[in-house]
């Protein structure tokens, strides 16, 4: 009887045992059935990088995965084009940032590996028209340009389904501006540049002949940013926006830094030099084109501002001015509203106008506590 009863214990505590070991195995298992998939990381509103596992790869060379690892836009056969990175894991950062509401997929040659999505935000604001420039309500009636500065980088080549130029109040303009592809986008594809169609602003073209100019003179112009434009991260601007400027008489001059009025400060402060360009000029441009030099070409660090409709700028430097001789160099690719630089006009007649011989840039003088 004792016998019977010690085999007892010991099956019941060879059964626990067993139990435990088995339970722990289905524990393994299970988790082993299922691995991590593909993750896309949101790592700032300009990019996305996607991570996936080495083990999810069926090729464990890193020069192999290098040559054959692709992503696609499911239901595309074209890869997209990114920087592809192989270290603890695959690393993908596309060079056009992923889209929300899009399914992807991840191939290694001829096999599909893995597929993700890019969640939506519901946290996410949506994209802003900051600013269109030019900023001035009057703009001369041969205008060449117009920026859009949005918030974040927004969705490129649809420019022309969302914007639009109104006439007055009603009469929706056509054919007015010039149709680019690709896009003229700056590098973060915030900035936008849009050409009114420049054959129809040049005078005895044929498309300014066959269908006039594109702005008349003494009119209102109202541009109008279509609120279905969606950001890179497939989100709205949400509202309309845009611009309303009134047409003034064709501007053919060329700028002239000579005919600028400065306000020059005082030796030993930080005051700013406030230049008054006596007219609204090209924004973008006017922000890269001016430098503040000594006589001797040493240049003087500091900031430029510009304000009032882009029609004057403030230099303020890093350190107090010296008194001294210096310069303003200006780079002759700095143009006005109507594209004139300052080398020459945007629409000149060849047969009875002279070309001023070209500059890489023009200097103004000026001194300090003399």
């Amino acid at each position: 009887m004792r016998l019977y009863k010690i085999f007892f214990a010991v099956r019941n505590r060879l059964c626990k045992r067993l139990y435990n070991l088995l339970f722990f195995v289905c524990l393994v298992m299970a988790a082993c059935e299922e691995p991590p998939q593909a993750t896309g990381l949101w790592i700032e509103p300009q990019h996305t990088v996607l991570h996936l596992p080495l083990f999810l790869v069926p090729e464990k060379d890193p020069a192999k995965i290098r040559k054959l690892f692709k992503v696609r836009l499911r239901g595309s056969g074209t890869d997209i084009l990114g920087d592809l990175k192989v270290s603890e894991d695959v690393s993908f950062v596309p060079l056009i940032p992923f889209t929300t509401n899009s399914r992807y997929e991840c191939w290694l040659g001829e096999k599909k590996i893995d597929s993700f999505s890019i969640p939506y935000n519901d946290n996410a604001t949506g994209p802003k028209l900051l600013a269109v420039y030019p900023m001035s309500g009057k703009v001369p009636v041969n205008l060449l340009k117009i920026y859009l500065a949005f918030s974040e980088p927004m969705r490129e080549n649809v420019s022309d389904r969302y914007i639009k130029l109104v006439k007055g109040r009603s009469d929706t303009l056509h054919e007015v501006f010039l149709s680019l592809q690709p896009e003229l986008w700056n590098e973060d594809r915030t900035v936008l540049t849009i050409w009114l169609d420049p054959g129809r602003i040049k005078r005895e073209l044929q498309p300014n002949q066959r269908m006039g100019a594109p702005l008349e003179e003494n009119n209102s112009y109202t541009l109008v940013v279509d609120k279905n434009w969606t950001s890179a991260q497939s989100i709205a601007i949400g509202k309309n926006a845009g611009a309303t400027w009134t047409t003034v008489s064709r501007d053919s001059l060329t700028p002239d830094p000579a005919l600028w009025r400065l306000q020059v400060p005082k030796p030993g402060t930080r005051q700013p030099l406030n230049i008054d360009l006596t007219e609204s000029l090209d924004h973008f441009l006017l922000a890269e084109s001016i430098r503040v030099q000594r006589s001797d070409g040493k240049r003087v660090a500091g900031s430029l501002t510009i304000t009032d409709q882009d029609s004057r700028c403030q230099f303020v430097p890093e350190a107090t001015w010296a008194a001294g001789d210096y310069e303003l160099r200006v780079d002759s690719r700095l143009e006005d509203l109507a594209g004139n630089n300052l080398n020459r006009p945007f629409d000149r007649d060849i047969t009875t106008t002279r070309a001023k011989t070209a500059k890489a840039y023009y200097t103004r003088s000026f001194s300090i506590g003399k």
